[in-house]
């Protein structure tokens, strides 16, 4: 018989290849799967580091916008002044010839809505020693009554006079609301009250 010589692979190199190549595979896409998960992980931590940065960035400009908006009532006289934030703008006109010393506080918005509180009508800001006279007592006694209606600062109390009734007599309803916005923003700085 005549041998026939004959070229190839058997089935056991055939069958090695292709579980080297399932082997190869396998650990190729372990490898990509395992980088694709980190790679995913980065970006979801990066999102949460850019969010809370941007959060605190907001928040810092939130903060540095409310106190750019910051405005004061400035008393050149007394050598205080009084912080508020509000679209109103105040100013005042200082009484020395009356038994208590006071500020009238005029508002932007209200003498706007009604031009006679033009020079008075958001209120007064009084000032006074311990020793003076408070209705029927004195200030330090009305201020241990009612602590919450003075504020103390050096020798002076400061306390939130009244509005000027004028200008509630037959105001219109915007007047009214200006008015009464403007005594309830006046009533709120008096207690801020800081040395300038």
């Amino acid at each position: 018989m005549k041998k026939l010589s004959q070229s190839g692979f058997t089935i056991v190199e055939t069958l090695l290849v292709l579980i080297l190549l399932a082997i190869l595979g396998f650990t190729g896409f372990y490898v990509y799967n395992a980088q694709h998960d980190a790679s995913k992980s980065l970006d979801a931590a990066s999102k949460t580091v850019n969010s809370a940065s941007t959060a605190q960035s907001q928040k810092k400009a939130d903060s540095t916008s409310s106190q750019s908006n910051v405005k004061y009532l400035d008393i050149k006289e007394w050598g205080v002044k009084f912080p508020y934030t509000s679209t109103d703008t105040l100013s005042y006109v200082l009484h020395t010839d009356a038994p208590t010393k006071f500020a009238a506080i005029v508002s932007a918005n209200e003498a706007t809505n009604f031009p006679g509180c033009s020079t008075w009508g958001a209120g007064s800001i009084d000032r006074g020693f311990a020793t003076d006279g408070y209705y029927d007592t004195t200030i330090a006694d009305e201020y241990r009554q009612n602590p919450g209606a003075f504020t103390k600062l050096g020798d002076y109390y400061y306390y939130y006079g009244h509005d000027q009734a004028a200008c509630a007599q037959n105001p219109t309803a915007a007047a009214a609301e200006a008015q009464g916005s403007a005594s309830d923003l006046v009533k709120a700085i008096v207690p801020k009250v800081q040395a300038d």
